[in-house]
């Protein structure tokens, strides 16, 4: 029961329960406060894989190869595969 009710305390004060998705980072303030940054390497890599996405144009397949072409890569250093993409 704790954990369930630590985690509803960090959703009530707007916190995210998890790693933060790729194109940003995890940093603790001063107040030891986990908050979400911008991850200045990977964040354009993301957004020009999210504009060739949102065009409607390209399948996941061609996306996943393209994530790999601009070398965009998993925060445990692993190519993007399609399930993180859909």
């Amino acid at each position: 029961m704790v954990h369930k009710r630590s985690n509803k305390r960090k959703i009530e004060k707007g916190e995210f329960l998890r790693d933060s998705p790729i194109g940003y980072l995890n940093k603790r303030d001063d107040g030891n406060k986990s908050n979400i940054i911008i991850d200045l390497q990977t964040a354009p890599l993301v957004r020009k894989l999210f504009d060739k996405y949102a065009t409607g144009y390209y399948t996941i397949k061609e996306l996943t190869k393209y994530a790999k072409e601009i070398d965009l890569k998993s925060k445990r250093g692993k190519y993007i595969v399609h399930g993180q993409i859909k």
